[in-house]
């Protein structure tokens, strides 16, 4: 009887531990960032990119506090192709190469289109209201690179000026 008792409590630890997980942002399981690349290509998507380190306390906590969270993975999930490369393994040490510019310090979190473009970058550690604040501003162009790729242009319309100073902020 104690047994089937104790399978039972931990059938339902794995159910439910299952069912917590998922309620989060879903990552993808290749680590090959070239399928990255071509499923956001395929799915028109952004690819949102977690830039961690294993030694991180801010990457840990923003990990198991914000990433698992349900309005987090709700937004996440439906907008982007989800991504986590530790910056000093396999394909993270290209990626932090490559990207070194926007990569000031962990967690760096970015937004990148399906060519692999940087269109918004947060650092450090985020409240899960900020952080989706700020992945919706890239997506709508109102991030620090976009706004600054528009002023250089010469647009100097009240909005763009507006929307520049606040993401410099």
């Amino acid at each position: 009887m104690k047994k089937l008792f104790v399978l039972i409590v931990l059938i339902a630890g794995l159910v439910w531990g299952a069912e917590a997980q998922s309620k989060g942002i879903t990552f993808e399981q290749t680590k090959e960032w070239k399928k990255v690349l071509k499923k956001a290509k395929k799915e028109k998507r952004l690819i949102f990119i977690d830039c961690y380190t294993s030694w991180c306390g801010p990457c840990k906590m923003l990990s198991s506090q914000v990433f698992t969270r349900e309005d987090v993975g709700n937004q996440f999930n439906a907008d982007f192709v989800n991504v986590k490369y530790d910056m000093e393994k396999g394909d993270g040490k290209m990626l932090r190469k490559k990207y070194k510019e926007y990569i000031i310090g962990f967690p760096t979190l970015l937004l990148l289109d399906g060519d692999g473009n940087v269109v918004h970058q947060m650092a450090g550690y985020q409240k899960a209201e900020n952080l989706i604040a700020g992945m919706k501003a890239g997506m709508e162009g109102k991030s620090l690179p976009a706004l600054q790729k528009k002023y250089e242009a010469g647009v100097r319309d009240f909005e763009t000026i507006r929307d520049y100073v606040a993401a410099l902020n």
